[in-house]
């Protein structure tokens, strides 16, 4: 059973997603995915709301880590968004990070079997400087002191809020490089991860 805290959270979060105006932004096509409104505010959304995605404070994310996604492993665990009880749905920053889990929990529930993890954060960044860039949370003096695949992202959802929707394979394949090498990534044992489609 969730805690208090928790069920409250979940209620913010699905009010967010269903009624937030810069969610009307994230529309763009990425290698075999199409990121669209519809992903947050009707198939996240109505997992999130039936618990087929839970909701949980935790204090155990690292240093480095603002939230996280975890998708069902076992027959028994659900999926969830894991984030810090710092998290709070009114800052812009913390929107925006939510967005990133948001995509990845979109990803899961396209998928089943194996498929990249890079992709995935590939995805998940674009996503959130998409939202940043237009909620205005990423000022441009925040946007110059980006480097490597961040400043790399950013560029590619500043294109797609120009109306280039189609991210071209040569950039996506490169944001996937500099992700991966990365120094936060660099050494992730694993270059894929697990969906079951749910």
């Amino acid at each position: 059973m969730a805690k208090t805290t928790e069920v409250s959270l979940k209620a913010d979060i699905l009010n967010f997603l269903e009624k937030n105006i810069h969610i009307n932004k994230l529309r763009f096509n990425f290698k075999n995915y199409n990121i669209y409104p519809g992903a947050y505010k009707v198939l996240v959304h109505h997992a999130i709301e039936n618990e087929d995605i839970e909701i949980e404070i935790h204090t155990d994310l690292d240093n480095e880590t603002a939230a996280s996604y975890q998708s069902r492993h076992l027959i028994f665990s659900d999926d969830r968004i894991k984030l810090r009880p710092e998290f709070s749905i009114k800052l812009a920053g913390h929107q925006a990070i939510l967005i990133h889990e948001c995509t990845h929990a979109y990803t899961d529930l396209l998928n089943m079997g194996t498929h990249s993890r890079w992709e995935d954060e590939a995805l998940a960044y674009i996503a959130q400087y998409i939202f940043e860039l237009s909620s205005k949370n990423m000022t441009p003096i925040l946007r110059k002191r980006l480097y490597g695949f961040r400043k790399y992202g950013c560029d590619i959802a500043a294109n797609i809020l120009t109306g280039s929707q189609n991210v071209p394979l040569k950039d996506a394949e490169r944001l996937i490089r500099f992700i991966r090498m990365s120094p936060g990534y660099r050494n992730s044992p694993k270059d894929t991860v697990v969906s079951d489609g749910v």
